[in-house]
């Protein structure tokens, strides 16, 4: 039988610093671990250093995962997008 996927319970907010702007299009990568009661550890950025990095790897470690049967590597990837109103 293969392993239960991790399947996310609960995220906290993700909140970026006033003047911190994410680069149109691209892909910020952080890799966290989901421990086998749902908590997440070692949340690093793969994506390098900056303000964006560090808030995705304190919201990736306010994420809560349903119990698994063992420890689970997991890579998120984000993606600032910006759309117009009204259109």
């Amino acid at each position: 039988m293969p392993p239960i996927e991790p399947r996310l319970l609960e995220a906290g907010r993700l909140e970026l610093p006033v003047g911190c702007t994410p680069v149109r299009g691209r892909v910020y990568r952080t890799r966290a671990t989901v421990e086998s009661d749902g908590r997440v550890s070692g949340a690093v950025t793969e994506s390098g250093p900056g303000c964006v990095q560090e808030a995705l790897v304190q919201w990736v470690e306010s994420f809560r995962y349903g119990a698994l049967d063992a420890r689970a590597d997991v890579a998120i990837d984000w993606i600032g997008v910006e759309a117009g109103r009204g259109g």
